[in-house]
């Protein structure tokens, strides 16, 4: 059983929108030899060009393998990322999201004649 307190998912972003499902994801994996249990969680955000996943690995070694070979992957032509999951990576963490931002108002245009 894997520890409680290293939860064994993926985050994997840059998934093409277009006939993206959670069995062409799962297929991915298993042509790897990386077997997962439960289904791949997909965020379908209309208003961003890519879809994001959440992908939880069962066994330990079977993640480990995951976070190799997973790394850059193509899914329909398209490459695709995974890193292991952070939430911060999701922007849950909104505090954290603002404090990156950077903010730059143009100057008025001045006259120095």
């Amino acid at each position: 059983m894997a520890n409680p307190e290293k939860r064994n998912y993926l985050y994997l972003y840059d998934l093409p929108k277009k006939e993206l499902t959670s069995v062409k994801l799962a297929e991915a994996f298993k042509a790897q030899g990386i077997d997962i249990i439960r289904k791949p969680q997909i965020s379908r955000d209309l208003f961003k060009p890519f879809y994001s996943a959440v992908v939880h690995i069962e066994k330990p070694e079977d993640y480990e393998l995951a976070k190799e070979k997973m790394k850059y992957f193509n899914i329909d032509s398209c490459p695709v990322r995974s890193l292991p999951f952070d939430k911060d990576l999701r922007g849950d963490n909104k505090q954290k999201i603002l404090s990156h931002n950077v903010f730059y108002k143009l100057p008025k245009d001045t006259d120095r004649s």
